[in-house]
């Protein structure tokens, strides 16, 4: 009972956290480094709490957020660090393989508003998109199918 009621509060605590992280992306395409530390820090002691630390599929959830990062790296932050570290942070609450899923369904999505905004409303090509918000969306597409 305990378990099912710390997963569900986990649960939770994702999808209000990851809406946070999203409207502070969209409103200052920044995210503050306290908030993705908060977000994190609750993840791994929900995952701890709920006995989900020690499986190798959460261990391997920080790998996406490592690989965003040097992407970020690469690209001289097109990619933003506070994305990157937002999808590590994500390694505390969801396992690689759920992960990499949201990750590509939130890419999905970023693309279509992309070619969206460049179709109807003229937006160049370089024009940014903050990521958490899609990755807001994918995940509740997610949870509600």
């Amino acid at each position: 009972m305990w378990k099912s009621l710390l997963e569900n509060i986990q649960g939770i605590v994702l999808m209000v956290g990851l809406g946070f992280l999203a409207l502070e992306d969209i409103k200052t395409h920044k995210i503050r480094s306290m908030s993705i530390i908060v977000f994190a820090l609750v993840g791994a002691i929900l995952s701890f709490l709920n006995g989900n630390w020690f499986d190798w599929r959460l261990i391997l959830g920080f790998i996406p957020g490592i690989i965003v990062l040097f992407l970020g790296l690469l690209t001289k932050e097109t990619i933003g660090y506070g994305d990157g570290l937002v999808v590590l942070a994500l390694g505390c609450y969801l396992n690689i393989f759920e992960i990499i899923g949201l990750s590509m369904l939130a890419l999905t999505l970023a693309g279509l508003a992309a070619v969206f905004l460049i179709v109807v409303y003229h937006k160049g090509k370089k024009e940014l998109l903050p990521f958490v918000p899609f990755l807001f969306v994918a995940h509740l597409i997610v949870v509600l199918l």
